[in-house]
């Protein structure tokens, strides 16, 4: 046997690889326990701070949000103006000052008129639900029974708890507001940094775009313009037909109350919050109608009682008909193109993870990752065979579906 075998074989200070494995020391263990000890530590800081951050982001978030959607919106105006013959900056001049009169405008006509509302409907609504209540116990007192079904002689036991909630969720979300509308310095912090915002991303948005595809593998870059094209597509349309069509929708239904103040006074009291409401409403799809309805009911009925609130629902459901099958596809385009069950599930996700801005953007967001996949898999985008249609099937007499070709 060769010498420093035998040295590394009868040698004690060396480790034993083969057979039995050596003991390791207690400091060897303790070194592990540390190193594991302080690792951990450390992911729970960086998970911390990365919460506190995106805290942070989400409490400032709104004025960029609000910026980034208005140069959505007036970035075609832009390009109009470009077309006539005029240099871009003088184009983007015209629409942020366009938008900051509009700003102003609204902010001096509109917003005390619309608290003055709020602070009404927030003293008065506890009492307006205490009436309708009142009225409902003696309908059922005179109406017994509604067909086959036998009525409650009270609604008392039915709606107590549900009438205290709702007066408490009006009572909170009414304060929330004329807190966010009274909070006049923060407010209009706000709006100048949202204009502040529009105005960069109209000026830059061809270098944002470039330095972005800059950062892209070259043999990637015409994929991503696609998709980026599609997305933007997607989102401009539905953003810019949305706006216009729940700006028309609210000022229709506050023209329909004012017309029935005419009959009942007490509807133009509220006439502007339901509207502005029943155009923020509308952008939700089915919810926002379903609201609106409801909404319509409950302040017609507090104001003539069960025939104002029938009259009241039945117009804004007219007016719901009107824009769903003719002014909403001629403006935002027939939709995003998402199937209903699609899209209600991504309104269900929306509110689950981001709230009323998560029912806001849902379908656009759900939009674009289905025009991401028709682009990638253009397959989805054939009509479906005839031949692999159940009726078809059936026309034929076959329980077997038909190969596609």
């Amino acid at each position: 046997m060769p010498e420093n075998a035998l040295s590394k074989a009868t040698d004690p200070a060396q480790p034993q690889t083969t057979g039995e494995s050596f003991d390791k020391s207690p400091s060897y263990y303790i070194r592990i326990g540390f190193h594991t000890a302080f690792g951990v530590l450390l992911l729970c800081l960086v998970a911390f701070c990365a919460y506190r951050l995106l805290s942070a982001l989400a409490d400032v978030a709104t004025p960029f949000v609000v910026g980034t959607f208005l140069a959505l919106l007036f970035d075609p105006v832009t390009h109009r103006i470009e077309r006539i013959g005029f240099h871009r900056t003088f184009a983007i001049f015209v629409v942020v000052s366009i938008t900051l009169i509009i700003l102003i405008g609204f902010g001096a006509i509109v917003v005390p008129r619309f608290v003055e509302q709020v602070s009404n409907l927030a003293s008065k609504g506890p009492g307006y639900i205490s009436h309708m209540q009142a009225s409902m116990n003696m309908w059922l007192m005179h109406n017994h029974r509604l067909g086959p079904i036998t009525l409650p002689r009270s609604s008392h036991d039915i709606f107590s708890q549900l009438s205290d909630q709702i007066s408490a969720a009006l009572q909170g979300s009414a304060g929330n507001l004329l807190e966010i509308l009274r909070g006049s310095a923060t407010t209009i912090l706000r709006l100048v940094i949202s204009v502040l915002v529009m105005f960069y991303i109209l000026a830059d948005t061809e270098r944002l775009m470039g330095r972005t595809l800059y950062f892209v593998p070259s043999r990637y870059r015409s994929d991503i313009q696609l998709y980026s094209q599609d997305v933007g597509k997607v989102f401009s349309d539905y953003i810019r037909g949305l706006f216009i069509v729940c700006s028309c929708y609210g000022l229709t239904v506050i023209a329909v109350l004012y017309t029935l103040a005419i009959w009942k006074h007490s509807l133009a009291g509220y006439a502007l919050l339901v509207g502005i409401t029943a155009g923020v409403l509308y952008s939700i799809p089915y919810i926002g109608a379903f609201t609106i309805a409801l909404m319509t009911f409950l302040i017609g009925f507090t104001a003539a009682g069960l025939p104002g609130g029938a009259i009241t629902m039945l117009c804004v459901l007219s007016i719901n008909w009107t824009y769903d099958n003719i002014v909403t596809p001629r403006v935002v385009g027939g939709g995003v193109g998402l199937h209903p069950v699609a899209a209600i599930l991504a309104l269900a996700l929306g509110a689950r993870l981001a709230g009323f801005w998560g029912l806001l953007i849902s379908v656009p967001v759900a939009a674009s990752i289905q025009a991401v996949l028709f682009r990638i898999f253009p397959k989805l985008t054939n009509p479906t065979p005839n031949s692999l249609m159940r009726s078809s099937a059936l026309a034929t007499g076959s329980d077997d579906p038909i190969e596609d070709e």
